[in-house]
């Protein structure tokens, strides 16, 4: 937008609700389907059928429109801020100052399959169906409602619940002492 801003304060002007309008579109629609309905709603109404900026704006939406990037966690990053994070990981793990054009830019891309490769690798694992340690029905369950984070951590609680064993009290039958197989520490 930035890039088109004198073109676009010509169409503001010859439109008096045209920037109000077409900041709506761009900052409201949820999904890419809603954007393009918005936006040609939007073209028709202000007759921007034939106007060159517009329609390379059009043509580049996916690369500045959030819409299309929304299912892609950022952590509230901003493009800028992604972009920055970007240039920290090549000049730290990809490129020098002193590469050439052409290695710079085999780095980059070499940066770009390495990622793209992770990504894949953690799609991957999400995707993919959790391992139980047991085979007890509630562990089954649970692989499949948690989060691998906290199923993680459920298995390790689980793992450590292995440790005891109970016997009954014999001053009590009712009652139970259970004892920690490393300790000799027993508890009611």
């Amino acid at each position: 937008m930035t890039k088109h801003k004198d073109h676009l304060a010509l169409l503001y002007k010859a439109h008096e609700k045209l920037k109000d309008d077409l900041n709506a579109v761009l900052n409201h629609p949820l999904m890419p389907s809603e954007f393009e309905r918005a936006w040609k709603d939007l073209i028709q109404r202000y007759n921007l059928q034939d106007d060159e900026v517009i329609n390379s704006l059009w043509e580049d939406r996916h690369e500045w429109i959030s819409a299309y990037y929304k299912e892609f966690f950022c952590a509230r990053m901003t493009s800028t801020q992604r972009s920055e994070s970007m240039n920290r990981i090549l000049k730290k793990n990809f490129v020098q100052e002193k590469d050439d054009l052409h290695l710079f830019a085999q780095q980059v891309d070499k940066c770009i399959q390495t990622r793209k490769a992770v990504e894949h690798a953690e799609t991957v694992a999400n995707e993919s169906e959790i391992k139980t340690t047991t085979q007890f029905g509630f562990e089954v369950q649970l692989s499949k409602v948690y989060t691998r984070a906290v199923f993680a951590d459920f298995k390790e609680t689980l793992y450590r619940s292995t440790a005891f064993r109970a016997e009954r009290c014999p001053e009590n039958p009712t009652k139970y002492l259970v004892h920690h197989y490393n300790r000799s520490d027993a508890f009611d």
